[in-house]
């Protein structure tokens, strides 16, 4: 935007003070001084007719100012906005989660990142990132018309043999055991820009045959029968909510599998009738658990 120059005539009043001829014609015409917070502003540009002008206070005429620049040069404003704006919703994005979405689905199919690079006009290493999940990570913040958030379904790598057992394990993570719930909670579409467990269909997505849940967090674990053990169960879950992924202990179930194995040992032991004592042990690493059994 261009400065406004002050094009105004001053009228020497002594050697030492000149003063705006606007200003006096206007004192003149009022018959007062005009205050420190009192502008004379131009309803002509560049006329001095008291007849043209007005008295209005500073902040007044400085809104007018910026209201009226604002209108001369809205369409570089804009533009100089829009230009600003990170993601898919600059004008200079090259990238949008349609196509995000694209790249990691080839990238899964084993396609070289050189080539996905070239496809989409953007350097190799913004490929590896946007597969490896370091940029482009949570659509549902940067959504636009058309776009949906990503649904993550996953299977716990473990092998429930016990649901009395599985039932201290959720009691000792603050959560429910719920026996016979035929559904679990989950996003409720697959977006299908993660890949299915192995042996899962898209139709078997959201059934269980027991649920887990935890007060306050709004997903919940599904308790299925295993593919490979008969008699066993298996979890599976959408770890997409934060919230759940942290109770869990991450998107592998971390601290699930440590509570549960923990539990399987102290019923292991009580079985044999020993004695088994739990105790934390707080390293750099983190805390870590510890199992004393009396022979």
């Amino acid at each position: 935007m261009k400065k406004i120059k002050d094009t105004y005539k001053r009228i020497r009043i002594s050697k030492k003070e000149t003063r705006d001829r606007h200003r006096l014609l206007k004192e003149k015409k009022l018959n007062r001084r005009l205050g420190f917070n009192e502008v004379v502003h131009h309803l002509i540009p560049g006329n001095d007719n008291p007849k043209y002008t007005v008295v209005i206070s500073r902040w007044k005429h400085s809104r007018q100012h910026m209201i009226k620049l604002w209108r001369e040069n809205y369409d570089k404003i804009v533009k100089n906005y829009r230009m600003k704006r990170s993601g898919h919703r600059s004008v200079s994005a090259k990238l949008n989660w349609k196509k995000v979405r694209l790249i990691r689905k080839l990238g899964r199919e084993g396609y070289n990142h050189t080539l996905l690079a070239n496809l989409f006009n953007v350097n190799r290493t913004t490929i590896g990132d946007i597969i490896a999940r370091r940029t482009w990570k949570r659509p549902y913040l940067e959504e636009k018309k058309g776009d949906k958030p990503m649904s993550h379904t996953e299977i716990i790598d473990l092998e429930i043999q016990d649901l009395k057992t599985l039932e201290r394990v959720c009691k000792r993570m603050g959560g429910e055991l719920m026996l016979n719930q035929k559904t679990y909670r989950w996003f409720g579409t697959n977006v299908g820009d993660y890949p299915l467990p192995e042996g899962v269909k898209v139709s078997d997505l959201g059934k269980c045959e027991h649920a887990i849940r935890f007060n306050g967090i709004k997903y919940e674990v599904g308790v299925m029968k295993s593919r490979t053990t008969k008699g066993a169960y298996e979890l599976i879950w959408d770890f997409w909510d934060n919230q759940l992924k942290n109770k869990m202990g991450g998107s592998t179930g971390g601290l699930f599998k440590q509570a549960y194995t923990v539990e399987k040992t102290k019923q292991a032991a009580m079985q044999k009738g020993k004695v088994c004592r739990e105790s934390l042990i707080k390293t750099k690493e983190g805390n870590k658990i510890r199992l004393t059994i009396n022979v």
